[in-house]
């Protein structure tokens, strides 16, 4: 599937806000978020980080139990190929092949959560391991929808 998954695009699409990019380039470079409040009431925190090198777009998303972020609960992180670049008025527009989404839940109780949320919350997997990372590519981890990985 092409497509620009919800991660990247989240701090991407302020980042290059200024450039000035041909049509062939990439912004080359390692970009992260601030701790951004999310969840009800922004009781929650949230910092995002994009590594683009040369074709390759690598993303982490990392939610924490408050909004300070100091307690780590859940890890995605995400890679994909850019296979077509094109540079508008103060934009950069990109396509890209997706692949895996790997979530690892960092705590036991959200652990439990997932586990007993699996329809919701839990991506539809009953099973998960604190500490261990599963691919959620195709799957819906509420409320977020990944797409399925590409075929090459």
């Amino acid at each position: 599937m092409n497509t620009l998954t919800v991660l990247p695009a989240i701090l991407i699409s302020g980042v290059f806000a200024n450039a000035a990019l041909a049509a062939s380039e990439l912004p080359e470079g390692r970009y992260r978020s601030d701790c951004l409040p999310i969840g009800k009431d922004g009781r929650h925190g949230f910092i995002a980080e994009v590594t683009i090198t040369g074709r390759t777009l690598s993303a982490t998303a990392q939610n924490f139990a408050h909004n300070n972020c100091d307690i780590p609960t859940v890890q995605v992180s995400y890679q994909g190929t850019i296979t077509d670049v094109s540079a508008g008025e103060g934009r950069v527009d990109f396509v890209q092949k997706t692949g895996p989404f790997d979530y690892t839940l960092l705590s036991d109780d959200v652990t439990a959560y997932y586990n007993k949320n699996s329809t919701t919350a839990g991506c539809g997997i009953d099973d998960w391991q604190t500490g261990g990372s599963r691919n959620v590519a195709g799957r819906t981890c509420a409320p977020f929808p990944f797409p399925k990985m590409a075929r090459c």
